[in-house]
């Protein structure tokens, strides 16, 4: 007998408990666990404070799946198209393979979103037609910070031909800066996948430049410390196109889904959550309990 513990039930933990009680390669007796420390939404948790997925949460308005809905982290995708070969494969098919089509919705937003930074409150519109500046001390105010995300991205880039996954690829893996990079930190025979986006960003745009983006963004995951070759891409000209779609009950639906389908996939051993320190473990009870909540066994 295999015992399979998965630390963390967030999005990759449950795609990985997904996949392996899927696969059919499980012995009887063996074990799926999730370990996770917050009290989520499953299967016989005591008041719940949230659907599972870690930092991508769907929060209906008074807990109430028929009322609206805000997201608190991950939102979207980019519905994969198999001609262009562009967009988020893996997404899209495990949504196809847990039955979720009929749920899939574009994705809506604004083209003049209303900004509320530093107590000043406009339109992006304002910004684009010169009316109004944003509330930062640097030359790149009188622009969307969508610009500056881009002229960053090309500073990194530079006249280098993007476009094809192949020519991504060799960027990703060797790309160095231009030559004619101006910074006191990094040099033109640095290799862009070994620097930090945020570092970069913060050379270049200063510390202003650097809080209007992640302000303006909305959320502070634009400038990270990923990795600098791989934000040229996607922050800059190169993008990957394509249309963003969610899904109607919200983003957390499709990892509520992942957790059901991965408990179905497997009978289930008879468990109750059990506190061990910060962590809620999994352990057997006695038949007359109700059923998981985060391990199953498998009996067939």
């Amino acid at each position: 007998m295999t015992a399979y513990k998965i630390f963390g039930a967030g999005a990759g933990g449950l795609y990985t408990a997904w996949r392996l009680a899927a696969s059919r390669k499980l012995n009887r007796g063996d074990t799926i666990e999730l370990i996770e420390w917050g009290n989520y939404a499953f299967d016989g948790a005591v008041n719940p404070t949230r659907p599972p997925a870690g930092r991508i949460c769907t929060h209906h308005y008074k807990g109430d799946p028929a009322q609206s809905y805000v997201e608190l982290g991950g939102m979207r995708y980019v519905q994969w198209n198999p001609d262009t070969a562009q967009g988020h494969q893996l997404v899209t098919k495990t949504i196809e393979m847990l039955g979720l089509n009929s749920l899939v919705v574009d994705f809506e937003t604004t083209g003049n979103p209303l900004f509320y930074l530093r107590d000043r409150r406009f339109y992006g519109d304002d910004v684009v037609n010169k009316s109004v500046k944003a509330p930062y001390n640097t030359g790149a105010n009188d622009k969307p910070s969508d610009n500056l995300a881009t002229h960053i991205s090309k500073l990194m880039t530079g006249t280098r031909d993007l476009r094809t996954r192949a020519a991504q690829c060799e960027f990703y893996s060797s790309g160095t800066l231009p030559k004619d990079v101006n910074s006191f930190v990094y040099s033109k025979d640095d290799v862009v996948g070994n620097v930090g986006y945020w570092n970069f960003f913060y050379d270049q745009a200063g510390n202003e430049g650097y809080e209007y983006y992640g302000d303006a963004g909305g959320y502070t995951s634009n400038v990270i410390a990923w990795n600098a070759a791989d934000a040229a891409i996607y922050n800059g000209e190169f993008a990957p196109g394509g249309a963003f779609k969610t899904l109607s009950r919200g983003y957390s639906a499709l990892f509520a889904r992942l957790y059901y389908a991965a408990s179905t996939e497997a009978q289930p051993a008879v468990s109750r959550p059990v506190p061990s320190g910060q962590m809620y473990r999994r352990r057997d009870t006695s038949a007359a309990e109700r059923p998981p909540t985060g391990r199953w066994r498998r009996s067939r």
